[in-house]
């Protein structure tokens, strides 16, 4: 190679250098100005605004031990208050269909309270999410669904600190055997379902108008309480449990009137609803 070549392939090289540490270093002061603005905002009262700076930038000096203490003092006293069949806030997804404003809070269902940890349903229908793909099986261990839970959702509804909160579980198949795997996020068995959910009317889901976008199947269904009344009900849609069904290849699923069908629908079925469900930690984070 010419000299010349080596010496202009040398100096590209050392402006390329130059570009990535001016980048890092303009990166760097960023962060020092989004956290010193956070931390001046948490000292004025603006926890809501300091909260989501120091999100942003949570592996910043202690941006995390400031994010941590300001969701101490805000949503786990109001977790902590809450009991079976009330409601609450926690995470963003898409919900009303409408990309330019953002993700939308998720309003969850309080199944369950044991101590200081808390069940959760997502109250609405999200995404339409087959189970697994043709060639998979019923298997929740190995299924399509169950990696889309614990990896996509998980990281993009949830901030570093609310992700925390969210506890690894092993959970238990119908008949109680414990999977090998653990979950933080998670579909209910058939019999969790019946557990926490009596009435098929506690069963019925409505389905986000992005979940509809996505593909979920909606339908008025006749719907009946328990003295065999009709109920007026809201299109409605299918959403998946984590059950193997009783044919091949199949899983359980809840029909929009509430009933579960313990036979099983096809895996790869498309338009059935993700409905997530997870234990969320409300104790003192150490």
């Amino acid at each position: 190679m010419k000299k010349s070549v080596k010496i202009a392939l040398a100096a590209v090289a050392a402006i390329a250098l130059a570009g990535i540490i001016i980048a890092v270093a303009l990166s760097g002061k960023n962060r020092e100005e989004t956290y010193n603005n956070a931390v001046s905002m948490y000292e004025s009262g603006d926890l809501k605004g300091a909260y989501k700076m120091f999100t942003e930038i949570y592996d910043y000096s202690d941006s995390a031990v400031y994010a941590k203490r300001i969701y101490d003092e805000t949503f786990l006293e109001n977790i902590r208050a809450l009991n079976k069949g009330q409601t609450l806030f926690f995470g963003r997804y898409e919900q009303d269909g409408n990309t330019s404003n953002g993700p939308e809070e998720i309003e969850w269902l309080v199944l369950d309270v044991r101590g200081e940890d808390v069940l959760v349903i997502s109250k609405y229908a999200l995404e339409a999410q087959p189970f697994d793909t043709p060639s998979g099986t019923s298997d929740w261990e190995s299924s399509a669904i169950r990696r889309w839970l614990n990896k996509s959702f998980l990281f993009f509804s949830f901030d570093p600190v609310e992700q925390s909160r969210v506890i690894e579980t092993f959970l238990e198949d119908d008949s109680g055997k414990t999977y090998a795997t653990a979950d933080r996020v998670f579909l209910l068995s058939a019999k969790e379902a019946e557990e926490y959910m009596k009435e098929r009317t506690d069963r019925i889901c409505e389905a986000t108008d992005q979940a509809v976008v996505s593909g979920v199947s909606k339908k008025i269904a006749k719907v009946y309480d328990k003295y065999g009344r009709t109920v007026e009900a809201p299109a409605t849609c299918n959403w998946w449990l984590r059950s193997c069904g009783t044919g091949e290849n199949t899983a359980i699923s809840v029909y929009p009137d509430g009933q579960i069908n313990n036979s099983g629908n096809v895996i790869s079925d498309d338009y059935r609803a993700a409905r997530p469900a997870m234990w969320i930690y409300t104790g003192t984070d150490e």
